[in-house]
């Protein structure tokens, strides 16, 4: 199930979503990282600093300003202390789509490994609040598996995304948001798996600077911690970011992937 990821979401899912402290012991529990993911890559280093409460919606969410009708998000591996310059060797790619009132329309993520490339699309319906979506999820474009979501808001600013034909939820995604509908808290379960993340903004001058995410992994009776730290390099005209860099340790010495992002405005 991926979030938006899908992360997650999520995830990329996002996330899904798959960090490096992940280890992950088979195709299926893999997905469901990688979909874990794509919340924090999609939401990375967004958010609103405003203080006022707008109505909500998916860009909102996400944190993007301006009148954004498209983002891409491309994800290149830092190797052998090269960083990237552009997004020509990306092994992960993300676009999203927004109607002219912020609602999500379609979403689509892909990431490559050594074996295969996955590929998830997501077509929305609704608006605001009332949210659904179709997300088909397949390996090498052959399909594999199709799935509906629904969020279900527990509060003003917490809901949960559920699989409309599973009548038990027993797999759930539970979102929290702060006062301005940004994410800090993404909660995902699936029988014996539970992914925990919790995230810290940090702002100056009404742009977002950095985002800590601390992510708690529990499965097979094991709990693993890692963290995710997104640091913007550069920002358009509209402060959305444009350039981000990618730390999985707390001391960010060691950059991991570098984030290009580009949009397209109404």
């Amino acid at each position: 199930m991926l979030r938006f990821p899908a992360r997650t979401q999520s995830p990329d899912p996002l996330a899904v979503i798959f960090r490096p402290a992940h280890k992950i012991a088979n195709t299926k529990k893999m997905n469901k990282i990688l979909l874990l993911l794509n919340i924090v890559l999609l939401s990375s280093c967004n958010g609103q600093t405003n203080n006022v409460t707008e109505n909500y919606s998916q860009k909102v969410e996400y944190g993007l300003k301006g009148n954004v009708k498209e983002m891409k998000k491309y994800v290149c591996k830092v190797e052998n202390n090269k960083i990237p310059l552009d997004t020509t060797n990306f092994f992960r790619s993300y676009i999203k789509t927004f109607d002219e009132d912020g609602n999500s329309i379609e979403y689509n993520f892909s990431n490559k490994n050594e074996k295969n490339t996955i590929y998830i699309k997501m077509i929305f319906s609704g608006k605001s609040k009332d949210i659904s979506y179709k997300e088909i999820v397949s390996f090498d474009k052959q399909k594999k598996e199709e799935k509906e979501y629904k969020y279900v808001w527990l509060n003003d600013f917490t809901y949960k995304i559920v699989d409309i034909n599973d009548e038990n939820y027993s797999q759930t995604q539970t979102i929290k948001l702060n006062k301005e509908f940004s994410i800090i808290e993404d909660n995902f379960k699936q029988g014996d798996y539970e992914s925990l993340e919790k995230r810290e903004i940090i702002a100056k001058n009404n742009k977002i600077e950095k985002i800590k995410s601390t992510i708690t992994t529990k499965t097979d009776d094991k709990t693993d911690i890692s963290y995710h730290i997104e640091v913007v390099k550069k920002y358009d005209k509209y402060d959305n970011p444009t350039i981000i860099y990618i730390y999985n340790t707390l001391d960010e010495k060691q950059l991991s992937d570098v984030v290009f992002q580009e949009y397209i405005y109404y």
